[in-house]
């Protein structure tokens, strides 16, 4: 039977180096992320701004009252 330890090609050092470069990658992709993500936030906020809707206002309801229209005009 062949031996089936795991361990048998263990090297602590790759170990080591693969671990480093394992957190350097998840670093990089929550820093992207967030990159993202700020962009993605100051985009919404600057076309947010850059149109400006006309305010529309609304007549008073004594302003409404005094039209003579409708039901209530009787």
């Amino acid at each position: 039977m062949s031996d089936l330890n795991p361990y048998r090609d263990y090297e602590p050092e790759r170990a080591r180096w693969q671990a480093i470069y394992l957190a350097a990658f998840v670093g990089l992709i929550v820093v992207l992320a967030g990159l993202v993500y700020l962009g993605a936030q100051r985009a919404n906020v600057a076309s947010d701004t850059a149109i400006e809707v006309p305010k529309i206002s609304m007549p008073s309801a004594a302003a409404r009252r005094t039209t003579g229209s409708g039901p209530s005009s009787r």
